[in-house]
């Protein structure tokens, strides 16, 4: 008997393929600050200067102690929530506008319909009631 060989193709799909990870809520902060520290890093050694003349300031004890009571008051859900809604890409002023216009024509149109539906089965019902 003879054992099946190995061909290149099935080495191949074995190194096409691809392991996807889904990305965990720290793991997306993390990736934002690493670009962030990019973005911020001086481009010209100009910048490069005037960056080490600042001064660096620590955190005032004050601003710990708020730090500290913050972390023990909120609760990680609000915590959560608030690095989430960091991550928000939210519309332009544009598309603002237009999403607002189209809910107001909206609620509009559906508060005239409702009052004229009233309107209508209110009289149908005095009719029939008060013969």
């Amino acid at each position: 008997m003879a054992l099946p060989k190995k061909t290149k193709s099935s080495k191949d799909d074995v190194s096409k393929t691809k392991v996807v990870k889904k990305e965990t809520l720290k793991e997306r902060i993390e990736k934002d600050q690493a670009k962030k520290i990019k973005k911020e890093t001086p481009k010209t050694p100009t910048d490069k200067i005037s960056k080490n003349k600042t001064k660096t300031t620590k955190k005032s004890p004050l601003k710990k102690i708020l730090h500290i009571i913050g972390l023990i008051l909120l609760p990680t859900y609000f915590r959560n929530s608030w690095k989430e809604l960091k991550l928000v890409a939210w519309p332009n002023l544009k598309l603002s506008r237009q999403l607002t216009t189209a809910v107001i024509i909206f609620a509009i149109f559906f508060g005239v319909s409702i009052y004229y539906l009233d309107n209508g089965l209110g009289d149908v019902f005095k009719i029939i009631l008060l013969k």
